[in-house]
């Protein structure tokens, strides 16, 4: 069993899902503008990007991933990433959302590597 489209269909499926994609995507931001809205009232603040570019990021286990180098938003869906430079040395890219605390460092929801 193969996953994906026949190659003679390839581009045209490509495309679908891309649509299919594109629509779950604007669902979930009418749900990440209603979450934002009843944060506001409940007084939540956003956090500056200079508090937390140059952040130490964890994952759930405690391990260290690495440090905030930037912070990027996807175009289209205005997704924010975390742009980390790795223990490593390599450069890896998280969602904001798979962030699970943030303060003087970042724990993930889940292990980046």
């Amino acid at each position: 069993m193969s996953y994906g489209p026949p190659k003679d269909l390839k581009k045209e499926w490509l495309e679908n899902r891309v649509k299919e994609l594109e629509e779950e995507l604007k669902k979930q931001e009418r749900l990440r503008k209603e979450l934002a809205e009843l944060r506001r009232r409940l007084g939540v603040k956003s956090i500056p990007r200079s508090k937390i570019e140059g952040r130490e990021v964890y994952n759930p286990d405690g391990n260290l991933v690495g440090t905030v180098q930037e912070l990027g938003v996807m175009p289209g869906s205005g997704a924010v990433n975390l742009i980390i430079k790795t223990k490593y040395g390599g450069v890896i890219e998280i969602p904001w959302l798979d962030v699970s605390a943030a303060g003087d460092i970042l724990i993930l929801s889940k292990s980046a590597i």
